[in-house]
């Protein structure tokens, strides 16, 4: 198949060393232009060619995009303007642009229907008369490859790619072939980010009709010897060991969140109840609050409730004083036993270091009680079964001496602070569950 520029009589020589191979993309071996000076380019398409009589007829496009086989550099033709393709034994013409059509002679063609051609025809890319015009030559002797017959009761069009394994389907139809390069090029498409969702399911339904019609059906195997064989249902709820069952009772479904907790089954079966969900958060007391070891007495007030909070260490030495018989409430006042936050305020900060030092000893004995003396890697192989806390090892040796340490820094009251793991970088949440248990069960 030869395509020779509009009054160009002969093709031309190949041995004039200008012509490009395989133009365009997907680049085609057989394929062939020859540049014209001030005119459209030539082009030749070898039929047979070794390597293409085996694949799907080749599709030729034409118009201005830099993968097109034939680019025409004029602002007129849009970027995808016509396509010249193969199939059976006959060649065909298809304009594919909205923007401007393909005359074939003096006949406008529809875009999208295929218009075959004959040797010698004439098709023009703008309306004619105009320069960029192509003749149209073809050899009813070029089919050669499509004759060649086997022996087989059901010959292919297309011989066998592999001569030790030769092929004994039928003839495949011009439309499938046609749709394999169609989804040859959506799969490119898609590749470089240029295929939406849509367009993929608009696809997969053109797909479709065209199985439908040549009886291909997508049905469910269902084996060769009969129905499949019933799997076993699913395994149902089953009792949680006791250390697990413990870490759920402790988690709480949010506020105002409905929904079923999904471990509730296999806690109940374990022997627990379901904690509530988490009550909505109550506003913060207004005014300062005080803090763990933070004896400055212009915080010691809890925004007007009248009740210490947060500091056990003052609210100790504030008992003490209570206690040895030192008037707690200079006003003279009924409530000499109450701590309030006008009682506190009177309070200099060096009585309230001389009368709680020694509480405040025995009150950071009473939370803090002493840790066992094992090294640290000892401690964290006796602490969970499965061995994960020890990767945490060289961790907690490098900032802590003892356990002692630890428990001086961050346990209050048998719960261990948060910020203990930011310091040990632990993220999982089981492994806090099981250092803040271990923690609560010594103390307690």
């Amino acid at each position: 198949m030869r395509l020779l520029p509009l009054g160009q009589e002969r093709p031309s020589d190949f041995a004039d060393g200008t012509w490009i191979e395989r133009p365009g993309f997907p680049p085609t071996d057989g394929t062939w232009l020859h540049p014209t000076p001030g005119a459209l380019p030539e082009f030749e398409f070898e039929e047979g060619h070794d390597k293409t009589k085996n694949e799907p007829p080749f599709r030729l496009i034409i118009g201005t995009h830099e993968d097109a086989h034939i680019r025409v550099d004029d602002a007129r033709v849009p970027r995808r303007h016509c396509m010249v393709f193969k199939e059976g034994r006959d060649w065909y013409l298809e304009g594919l642009s909205a923007c401007e059509a393909v005359w074939l002679g003096d006949t406008c063609l529809e875009r999208g229907l295929p218009t075959k051609l004959c040797n010698g025809d004439i098709f023009s890319l703008l309306k004619p008369p105009t320069a960029l015009a192509y003749r149209f030559q073809f050899d009813e002797m070029d089919n050669w490859y499509l004759d060649m017959v086997s022996d087989k009761d059901y010959p292919n069009k297309w011989p066998s790619k592999m001569p030790g394994h030769p092929s004994e389907s039928p003839p495949c139809p011009e439309e499938l072939k046609r749709l394999a390069w169609q989804t040859d090029q959506m799969r490119r498409r898609s590749e470089e980010d240029q295929v939406r969702v849509a367009d993929w399911a608009a696809f997969s339904q053109y797909v479709k009709r065209h199985y439908h019609k040549y009886g291909i059906f997508a049905k469910p195997w269902r084996g060769s010897l009969g129905p499949p064989v019933q799997r076993p249902p699913p395994p149902g709820p089953r009792a949680y060991p006791s250390w697990v069952a413990e870490l759920l009772t402790e988690e709480r479904m949010l506020p105002y969140v409905e929904r079923e907790y999904p471990f509730k089954e296999s806690l109940e079966l374990s022997g627990y109840c379901v904690p509530p969900p988490l009550s909505p958060r109550a506003p913060l007391p207004q005014g300062p609050v005080s803090k763990w070891g933070d004896n400055n007495t212009a915080r010691f007030k809890s925004g007007g409730t009248g009740v210490m909070i947060g500091d056990n260490t003052v609210l100790a030495a504030a008992q003490a004083l209570s206690s040895s018989g030192n008037d707690a409430n200079p006003t003279g006042s009924a409530n000499s036993g109450m701590v309030t936050s006008e009682t506190v305020e009177t309070w200099a900060v060096g009585e309230v270091e001389r009368a709680g030092s020694e509480n405040v000893k025995l009150e950071n004995s009473v939370l803090t009680p002493k840790m066992p003396q094992v090294s640290f890697r000892d401690w964290l192989q006796a602490m969970e079964d499965s061995q994960f806390l020890l990767q945490y090892h060289d961790v907690i040796a490098a900032h802590f001496d003892s356990l002692d340490q630890i428990a001086d820094l961050y346990v209050r009251g048998g719960e261990l602070d948060d910020r203990f793991f930011d310091t040990v970088s632990i993220q999982k949440l089981g492994h806090r569950r099981v250092f803040q248990k271990w923690f609560r069960d010594y103390c307690r």
